[in-house]
């Protein structure tokens, strides 16, 4: 099993709320547990911004502890996107554009994403992982 993964906000969202299935879950703990790093997009943070604030319109408090969540957490790296990883954007067949700038992350480290999202599955971008 590799020793990098990229989290997509889905899988980010469902670890802060305890909501992740079996696999996934698995590989959480392993980052939890010192083995394995887990890449976070940066695109994920304003994601998760918007789907709390979507959810609740009084967010702050799950915010706060989506930051704070974060600021203690040394096994999710928080990463953004170069120029070349603009150019894999440009040229991906993934529908949505934050989904493109997920799966790019993905191609990056050449390791797989953590995401239910069946479109980026289907696009046989990148290996995905969930259940």
């Amino acid at each position: 099993m590799a020793d990098r993964f990229v989290i997509d906000t889905v899988a980010f969202i469902h670890y802060l709320t305890d909501k992740l299935p079996e696999k996934s879950e698995n590989i959480f703990k392993r980052a939890e547990n010192g083995n394995i790093k887990l890449i976070l997009p940066s695109i994920s943070i304003g994601e998760s911004i918007y789907v709390f604030k979507k959810q609740k319109k009084d967010a702050n408090e799950e915010i706060s502890g989506m930051f704070e969540n974060l600021s203690k957490c040394a096994y999710i790296e928080v990463k953004d996107l170069d120029l070349q990883d603009w150019k894999n954007v440009a040229v991906s067949k993934i529908p949505e554009l934050h989904d493109r700038m997920v799966a790019a992350t993905a191609k990056k480290y050449k390791v797989p994403l953590i995401t239910n999202d069946s479109e980026i599955s289907k696009s046989g971008e990148v290996k995905t992982i969930w259940d």
